[in-house]
């Protein structure tokens, strides 16, 4: 007997979130369920319509929650409910980063911008903070085990890699902030409050606190809850990028 409809499981963090079936739908389908990110922390509400899906609910700590189809539900955009094939790169590369494992987590990097167009804004910040502090950062600071090459290309690849984020998401905060702000203090560029939130208000896409914690630097009592919030996402993925945020947050109170 041919069975009428086939069941799916959608699966977060290695977790059953919810089933659907492919039976013919009523008139406005939708399906909701909570997933969660790599860490087990609820991520977010996933509501589904039509085989398109939106996030609602729970603030974003994690880069999203994996499909039993094998995609990435990436947190904060919309689109189709299953992404491409990327999602195992990105992942490793942000476990490499955690771990400090530079090597891979370039190489994974690396790999997940190359191979897929709707990459997580992350990835490009993410490998743009690692080679920024190969350039800039002592020797010392890093594991004795890392590449040499790494080194030698840092500083020409870490502007290429921003650019190359900005050219696929334009009009993401942190993208054109870390931009601003590494030419601050690379090259000593000017680079004011003002100007700094100019870029949060004037660019929709990401809604990333980021950039507070530039701002925080000159109105402590204004920002202190962004700070708060800030410092609670990047010590829950503690990547080279938000080590360095966390080293900020809690160095100058």
């Amino acid at each position: 007997m041919k069975p009428s409809a086939i069941y799916r499981s959608v699966y977060s963090n290695g977790k059953l979130v919810a089933e659907y079936s492919t039976a013919t739908p009523p008139a406005n389908p939708t399906t909701n369920y909570t997933a969660t990110d790599m860490l087990g922390s609820p991520d977010g509400v996933y509501r589904t319509v039509a085989g398109k899906y939106s996030q609602t609910g729970i603030e974003t700590v994690g880069y999203g929650s994996t499909c039993a189809e094998g995609g990435l539900l990436m947190q904060g955009q919309s689109g189709s409910a299953v992404t491409k094939d990327m999602s195992n790169k990105f992942v490793e590369a942000v476990s490499q980063d955690i771990a400090k494992n530079y090597d891979e987590a370039i190489k994974s990097y690396e790999d997940a911008i190359r191979d897929n167009e709707n990459i997580h804004t992350d990835a490009f910040t993410n490998l743009a903070f690692i080679y920024w502090s190969l350039a800039n950062e002592p020797p010392f600071a890093f594991e004795p085990g890392i590449s040499e090459k790494w080194s030698i290309i840092a500083g020409e690849r870490f502007p290429i890699i921003l650019e190359m984020g900005i050219l696929r998401q334009p009009d993401t905060v942190e993208l054109i902030f870390w931009k601003r702000y590494f030419a601050h203090i690379v090259l000593g560029e000017d680079f004011t409050p003002e100007e700094c939130k100019a870029i949060v208000q004037g660019h929709s896409t990401g809604e990333s606190r980021v950039p507070y914690f530039f701002l925080w630097l000159f109105d402590k009592k204004s920002y202190i809850g962004e700070r708060v919030a800030l410092l609670r996402r990047c010590e829950e993925e503690r990547t080279t990028k938000n080590r360095y945020i966390i080293s900020i947050l809690s160095n100058h109170t």
